[in-house]
């Protein structure tokens, strides 16, 4: 959840910003409404990481490719517009865009067997990677839900 004073502060949302989108404190929002209101998506990833006290990276800092195509879980991938980015040891580090995504977590953590840490990357790099892995089809199953983070 981001708090809308930490919004503001970080410079993420504007007074017409906040009005062009109807909300009010406590209205719950998804990543994608807050890009889509133009709020700088390097600069929400960055937030969301240190709201969360989780490193922020670029997916090309990882061997993303290898990972996935090992784990073989493309339906995961896909249905959380997540990125397994590299297992080390018992570890799997995630790519997510949205921290809050706790049925990722809980779905990879049951799948693989492996302990889960995320690392936040921004929506663009994270559409450009599942793009690169998967093509054009990186849509989300109709069954997934938004996530929504509340401000």
């Amino acid at each position: 959840m981001i708090p809308t004073a930490q919004l503001y502060q970080a410079g993420l949302l504007t007074d017409a910003q906040r009005d062009a989108l109807g909300i009010g404190d406590g209205t719950p929002l998804s990543v994608s409404r807050l890009l889509d209101a133009g709020v700088d998506p390097t600069a929400l990833a960055h937030t969301l990481a240190t709201l969360h006290h989780l490193p922020f990276a670029e997916s090309h800092q990882y061997p993303f490719k290898d990972t996935c195509y090992a784990l073989d879980r493309r339906d995961l991938i896909q249905r959380h517009q997540v990125l397994p980015l590299a297992q080390q040891s018992k570890e799997l580090l995630l790519g997510v865009s949205d921290p809050d995504n706790a049925e990722a977590v809980a779905d990879f953590r049951f799948s693989t067997g492996l302990n889960v840490r995320l690392v936040v990357l921004s929506q663009p790099d994270l559409d450009a990677a599942l793009r690169h892995l998967y093509g054009a089809n990186i849509e989300a199953p109709a069954m997934a839900s938004p996530s929504v983070i509340r401000i």
